[in-house]
C-alpha cells in the first residue's frame, strides 16, 4: 500500500459499502485515519483491477511471531467480494509461508458470516463475543475463527495457486449447459470462496483463463437459471480472441506467486463487500 492510496481508502471505509468494517458509519479525522491504517498492521496490499483501479484492501495484523499466528482483514467495494476474497486467499497462502504461521485468526461479525460459509471446512470457531457489535439498529455477535494451516493447504492452497498461475488458452473445449448445471449444483449457493473453487474447476475443464466476474450475480439464481446465464457468458468469452480474454468487459484476474500476494481484482456479485475485522 502506498501513501497515494489513502484518499481512496478513506472514501471506501467511510462510505456505505465500507460500513460493515471498522468505522460502522463514523467519519474519523484524517490524522486518526492515517494512524489507523498502520496500527498493529503486519502487511497490507491494495487489490486492483487489471487497469489499476483499486477495489479493496487485504492484510494481516496483530502478529505474534513467537506463537506463529496473526489476524487477517479484508474489505472491498460493493460488488467486488469474490475478487477481494481471492486476493485474501493468496495473502493467506503467502502469510503461512512467509511468516511460517500455523494459524490465522479472523474476527467476523455475524452479518458477514454468509460470505465465509466455505471457511467451515478449514476454520474453527474458537470464541463468540455476544452482542459485541452494533450495526443498522441492532446488536450482533462477533465470532473469532482460526484458519488451520494443514486444512487450508489441503482444501484451498492448490486452487488459489492454480488461479494465480498462467493456464492454457485452449478454447476448443466446450461444456454443455447440463454439465455446467451439474457443477453449480455442488456449490450453490455460492459464497466468496465457493466462487473461486467454481472458477478453478471451470478453468481446469476448459483449459483457458477465466475471471471471477463471469460468475457475477449467479449467487442469487437457482442452478438451472445460473447455468443458462453462465453458458451464455462462456460462449461469449469463447468467441473472443484469446489474447483479449484477460480484459473482456474490463475483466482482470488474480495473479501471484510463491513470494508475493500480488492481486488483481474486478467486480463481484450483489452480495456486498467482504469485511472482517
Amino acid at each position: 500500500m502506498r501513501s497515494s492510496d489513502q484518499d481512496w481508502l478513506y472514501e471506501l471505509l467511510t462510505a456505505d459499502s465500507g460500513s460493515r468494517w471498522r468505522y460502522r458509519g463514523r467519519t474519523p479525522n484524517p490524522a486518526e485515519f492515517a494512524q489507523d491504517l498502520w496500527r498493529g498492521v503486519q502487511s497490507q496490499f491494495v487489490v486492483t483491477t487489471a487497469a489499476g483501479a483499486p477495489v479493496g484492501l487485504v492484510g494481516t495484523y496483530n502478529a505474534n511471531p513467537t506463537a506463529g499466528h496473526c489476524h487477517l482483514f479484508a474489505v472491498g467495494v460493493a460488488d467486488c467480494g469474490p475478487q477481494v476474497t481471492e486476493a485474501a486467499g493468496l495473502l493467506i497462502n503467502w502469510a503461512f509461508d512467509e511468516f511460517d504461521l500455523h494459524k490465522i485468526w479472523i474476527e467476523a461479525a455475524e452479518f458477514n458470516l454468509a460470505q465465509f460459509a466455505s471457511l467451515t471446512t478449514v476454520a474453527d470457531i474458537e470464541g463468540r463475543l455476544t452482542n459485541f457489535d452494533f450495526w443498522r439498529g441492532r446488536f450482533w455477535d462477533v465470532l473469532i475463527l482460526s484458519i488451520n494451516r494443514q486444512r487450508w493447504d489441503e482444501r484451498h492452497r492448490g486452487v488459489l495457486e492454480r488461479r494465480a498461475d498462467p493456464v492454457g488458452a485452449g478454447a476448443s473445449v466446450r461444456l454443455s449447459q447440463d454439465d455446467i448445471e451439474a457443477l453449480l449444483e455442488d456449490f450453490l449457493p455460492l459464497d466468496s470462496l465457493g466462487t473461486v473453487e467454481v472458477l478453478s474447476d471451470l478453468e481446469e475443464r476448459l483449459d483457458q483463463p477465466l475471471d471471477v466476474t463471469i460468475l457475477s450475480g449467479l449467487d442469487e439464481l437457482n442452478a438451472h437459471d445460473a447455468a443458462t446465464l453462465l453458458h451464455q457468458r462462456l460462449d461469449t468469452a469463447a468467441a473472443c480472441d484469446v489474447a483479449s480474454q484477460h480484459e473482456l468487459g474490463g475483466f482482470g484476474r488474480a495473479t501471484g506467486n510463491g513470494h508475493s500476494p500480488s492481486a488483481v481484482a474486478n467486480t463481484e456479485t450483489s452480495r456486498g463487500p467482504v469485511a472482517c475485522t
